[in-house]
C-alpha cells in the first residue's frame, strides 16, 4: 500500500502514532511518500524525522519550502567560524528563522559537523 503525508514540522511522535494506526510497519512493502517540510517549529525541529527517514528503505521525502530554506543556510554549518555572509544569504536566513527555522537551527548545532553534513547531503541528494 501507498502513504502520504506531509507538513509533520518536526512532530515525529506524531509521525509514528499515525503510522502505527495505519499500519505501515506491518508490511515491509508498503511505501510512504512524505511531501516535504519534514522540519522546523516543534521538538528538535524534526531532525530525528530526517534520521530517520534516510535509515528506511520504503520511504521517500520529497523536499519542501522548509527544507529548501534549510539548504539555502547551508553555510551555516559549514564548519568554519570564518563566515560572512552577503546579502541574499541574510535575507535567507531571515525568511526560514520567519518561518520556524529557529528551532531546527538549534538542533543541528547539537549535532556533530558530520551529522549536520549527512543531513544536508542526504537533503541535496
Amino acid at each position: 500500500m501507498i502513504y502520504v503525508t506531509s507538513d509533520l514540522h518536526g512532530k515525529f511522535q506524531c509521525l509514528i502514532t499515525l503510522l502505527n494506526q495505519a499500519g505501515f510497519f506491518l508490511n515491509e512493502n508498503n511505501h510512504l511518500y512524505i511531501l516535504g517540510d519534514v522540519i522546523d517549529r516543534n521538538e528538535n525541529g524534526g531532525i530525528d524525522i530526517l534520521q530517520w527517514i534516510r535509515k528506511q528503505h520504503n520511504v521517500t521525502l520529497l523536499l519542501g519550502n522548509h527544507e529548501q530554506m534549510m539548504l539555502d543556510c547551508r553555510w551555516l554549518f559549514d564548519g568554519t567560524n570564518q563566515v560572512y555572509p552577503d546579502s541574499r544569504a541574510i535575507r535567507a536566513l531571515d525568511l526560514w528563522k520567519h518561518n520556524g527555522g529557529s528551532t531546527t537551527i538549534a538542533a543541528l548545532k547539537r549535532e556533530s559537523f558530520e551529522v549536520r553534513q549527512e543531513l544536508l547531503d542526504y537533503l541535496e541528494s
